[in-house]
């Protein structure tokens, strides 16, 4: 849920989205370590901006791989289409102002942040990691890119930005998924379930 923000994520928030206006913001919510590939993501990113510029980029988060990935940024030149906030308490909030999700996994259980992405109308693009396929639904909700190749994913993130009537559908799909598979009363049917079968 949007929580009710310290001064300065308002302040940090207000930055954001004046900063943002009148772009695409691609986002993502990770723990910058190895399994989660944030260069990878970045590579993805500079990618993207090769084609378009009309497309700004915000990673949720911090981790031993926080500088580096700072720092790759500043040495691509790309800094200026770039925006770390950090840790933070308030995910959702972030979430809001994304209009796409991408996550470059390489493992994943169940990856919960891609369910909550949906649960805030935030389709998604992922790596074919872990559980990540079982919680969208594929190009209704978003779409797993098969192989883990830097060019594949940009290019869908592209087709994504091309496709307004998609984006907007696959939101209110990715909202409704998310309630109808993630609910407290879903979840614990399914657990009953499990138990069953045992």
């Amino acid at each position: 849920l949007s929580l009710t923000l310290d001064p300065e994520e308002v302040r940090q928030m207000d930055s954001f989205n004046r900063w943002s206006q009148n772009k695409f913001v691609v986002g993502s919510v990770f723990r910058f370590v190895p399994e989660k590939r944030p260069l990878m993501w970045i590579d993805v990113a500079y990618k993207l901006l090769q084609s378009r510029q009309d497309v700004v980029f915000l990673i949720v988060g911090d981790g031993p791989l926080f500088e580096e990935a700072k720092e790759k940024v500043e040495n691509l030149g790309i800094s200026q289409s770039f925006y770390f906030p950090g840790l933070t308490n308030a995910v959702g909030n972030w979430l809001e102002t994304m209009d796409l999700f991408l996550l470059t996994s390489s493992v994943e259980g169940l990856p919960n942040v891609v369910i909550e992405a949906q649960g805030f109308g935030v389709p998604v693009i992922s790596t074919d990691a872990g559980g990540a396929e079982e919680v969208i639904v594929p190009t209704e909700t978003g779409f797993i890119v098969k192989n883990d190749n830097v060019g594949d994913l940009s290019k869908q993130l592209m087709w994504c930005l091309d496709h307004d009537e998609w984006r907007n559908n696959a939101a209110k799909m990715a909202l409704e998924h998310s309630q109808t598979m993630f609910s407290v009363e879903r979840m614990y049917a399914r657990l009953l379930d499990i138990y069953d079968e045992i």
